[in-house]
């Protein structure tokens, strides 16, 4: 996987300390509506993308397979794109 620009710029600036890598996987699982989705229509693996969404999850202090984990990534996105 390799980020995006706008993927690097997110690394630097949000309040989690995320890695572009961990911006591109939030994006792109957002963007599919899941990791098998995102998996297949990116052509990476899908345990690759479990790992980064764990190490993500564990940044923004959530654990398990919290919600709260895209919708807070969602928000935040949301309100420094506008």
């Amino acid at each position: 996987m390799t980020p995006s620009k706008k993927d690097k710029e997110r690394a630097e600036t949000n309040p989690w300390g995320l890695t572009a890598h961990q911006c591109l996987t939030l994006r792109i699982v957002c963007q599919h509506g899941g990791t098998k989705r995102a998996a297949y229509a990116t052509g990476e693996s899908e345990r690759n993308m479990e790992g980064h969404l764990m190490l993500s999850r564990r940044k923004m202090g959530l654990l398990g397979t919290d919600i709260r984990v895209y919708l807070n990534w969602d928000r935040w996105i949301r309100s420094n794109d506008e």
